[in-house]
């Protein structure tokens, strides 16, 4: 018979626990043990999902995908993807039909640059390019504040955003934003995550090299429907309709 571990949070531990005393906290998502002096924590060190059949390709002219409903992020938030660019043209990588306009941009260098807001008082450029006609693990990371970390497979480029910046971040478009403007992205894409905190290096090492992805996970696509035009987050309920794609998009050219 399975026993269920009490809970706490890290601000209401025990204050005269005993050895051997075990919570689950659940702010945290981790488990610790009294050793007798301290407080010993065990985290999760990753969630696997196992190798991927299928991605999906973009054509860079017209095809992009409908989420259901906003992929909403306050504060801190990550977003993790693997990305084979077949050129570097500009283009849109993620977008949103909202008045915000947020989105995520590769230019014509492959710079990628985050923007947002009225104005685009969110404005943050990575100096790391994509390249064309590879696999590349692409990571976006906020702390919460004005500071961003932008990572291509797992190497980090750390960047200070503007004096203002939108705290509420809404994607419901990938590859495309309310007008379908600056181009699609053209290429394959796999593994879509969106995250509400940042992401550690550590954590985006042990995407990149095992797979193995953080708690925290507010939406996840892994492009592995095969057929049809629907695209699963399998992680909650926002779904995806792919528009305007051939009738086979999908890929069997994975990252791993």
């Amino acid at each position: 018979m399975p026993t269920t571990i009490p809970t706490t949070t890290s601000s209401t531990r025990p204050g005269s626990p005993s050895a051997g005393d075990a919570y689950f906290e659940t702010d945290t998502k981790s488990y610790i043990i009294y050793d007798g002096a301290f407080w010993r924590a065990y985290n999760s060190d990753g969630i696997p999902f196992g190798a991927n059949v299928y991605s999906l390709e973009f054509d860079g002219a017209n095809d992009y995908i409908d989420l259901s409903s906003n992929v909403s992020i306050s504060g801190a938030f990550s977003i993790s993807m693997w990305v084979y660019p077949d050129d570097i043209a500009g283009y849109l990588i993620l977008g949103s039909t909202s008045t915000d306009n947020i989105f995520l941009y590769a230019n014509s260098s492959g710079t990628l640059s985050f923007r947002g807001g009225t104005g685009f008082t969110t404005n943050v450029v990575s100096t790391t390019n994509l390249t064309a006609g590879s696999w590349q693990h692409v990571v976006i990371t906020r702390d919460g504040g004005l500071n961003y970390t932008f990572y291509r497979n797992k190497t980090s480029n750390a960047v200070t955003g503007p004096t203002s910046t939108d705290s509420d971040i809404a994607f419901d478009r990938i590859a495309a934003n309310s007008t379908v403007q600056f181009g699609t992205f053209d290429g394959k894409m796999d593994d879509l995550a969106f995250y509400n905190k940042e992401l550690s290096a550590s954590e985006v090492a042990s995407i990149y090299d095992n797979n193995l992805h953080a708690s925290g996970l507010v939406a996840f696509y892994r492009f592995e429907d095969g057929s049809g035009t629907s695209l699963s987050d399998v992680v909650g309920s926002n779904d995806g309709t792919l528009t305007n794609f051939p009738a086979s998009p999908w890929s069997t050219n994975t990252p791993y």
